[in-house]
């Protein structure tokens, strides 16, 4: 409220400190680039994703999700006609267990969680903040290339990629 009223005082000078005691630098979002506004939209976005996913799986954990998810690969096995299919089921009926999910949960709340701490910390314009998507980025960079050459695919090409230019682009904008 005091905020929205000092904001419609035009004749007080407007006089912004370099940075609050927090380590926020005030009003940042109105100095924030193009280009750090789409890895804020990115992460935001990529967040409640997984946010969501790791929701809905653990809504239906008690309802015997991984039995379900069993009956309905073995019923996809013995009806499928497409070879991708096939293969689905397949790589569902082998690697998909009640423990294989739970770690899926698991790893899907906390990415999404960090992630969401990451487009936070850019939103809100802390110093800090680019360097630790820069670092919890190329952490995971060697894994991305290493799965790329083990098993090239378009997709780790393009994750690898855009993974890539969000590290590159935020460590030259913070420097």
């Amino acid at each position: 409220m005091l905020r929205s009223l000092i904001a419609l005082d035009h004749s007080r000078p407007s006089v912004n400190p370099p940075e609050l005691d927090s380590g926020a630098l005030p009003h940042a979002s109105n100095r924030v680039d193009q280009g750090v506004r789409a890895i804020i939209a990115y992460k935001s976005i990529k967040a409640c994703a997984q946010l969501g996913l790791a929701a809905l799986l653990l809504c239906l954990w008690p309802f015997g999700l991984a039995d379900r998810v069993e009956s309905a690969a073995r019923m996809l096995h013995e009806h499928a006609t497409q070879m991708w299919a096939r293969q689905l089921s397949g790589f569902l009926l082998s690697y998909v267990t009640k423990r294989a999910l739970a770690f899926l949960l698991l790893a899907l709340a906390v990415d999404g969680g960090f992630t969401a701490f990451e487009a936070f910390a850019l939103r809100r314009g802390y110093a800090w903040a680019p360097w630790l998507v820069v670092l919890a980025t190329s952490l995971l960079l060697p894994f991305e290339l290493f799965e790329l050459l083990k098993e090239p695919h378009l997709s780790r090409l393009a994750l690898l990629f855009v993974n890539s230019a969000i590290a590159a682009y935020l460590a030259r904008s913070a420097l």
